[in-house]
């Protein structure tokens, strides 16, 4: 998921739209806890996502 962002943030590669789709379809779980992990920290720090 890491090196995914990583792709992702920076453009270092023409994205691949069948490896996103397949990231979404197949790789759900690992980007649900991910945004679990954010959520919380966000929470931590008395951020709400409606500041984004």
């Amino acid at each position: 998921m890491a090196r995914f962002r990583h792709v992702l943030a920076h453009v270092y590669t023409k994205l691949d739209l069948n490896l996103v789709y397949g990231m979404l379809h197949h790789d759900l779980e690992e980007i649900k806890e991910f945004l679990r992990v954010l959520a919380a920290k966000l929470q931590e720090r008395n951020i709400e996502m409606s500041e984004f």
